[in-house]
């Protein structure tokens, strides 16, 4: 299996809060999240293969510093907003 190609926006910088929730919605959707702390060269996929190209490996790395670079108010940094929103908005879904 090649690296993912889905449609996440990996080149378009990240300016704000709101344009990072929709990023990271983008990889939770596309099935592309993962820990913001783990390098995005080191993820892999099912079959042990590179989840992501050589040059979504770099723009991800730029992403991941401008989001940490935002203000997240009460959710502290995109891993709060990840557990916080992302996650717990599924295990309601999954309730339902």
């Amino acid at each position: 299996m090649a690296a993912n190609t889905g449609r996440t926006d990996m080149k378009t910088p990240i300016t704000t809060r709101a344009e990072g929730e929709v990023f990271l919605q983008s990889l939770h959707e596309s099935g592309q999240l993962f820990h913001l702390e783990d390098d995005p060269a080191s993820i892999i996929d099912g079959d042990g293969n590179p989840l992501f190209t050589e040059i979504q490996v770099g723009q991800l790395r730029a992403r991941i510093e401008e989001l940490y670079d935002l203000d997240w108010g009460e959710l502290i940094c995109p891993i709060g907003y990840i557990v916080q929103v992302l996650w717990s908005r599924n295990d309601k879904v999954a309730r339902s």
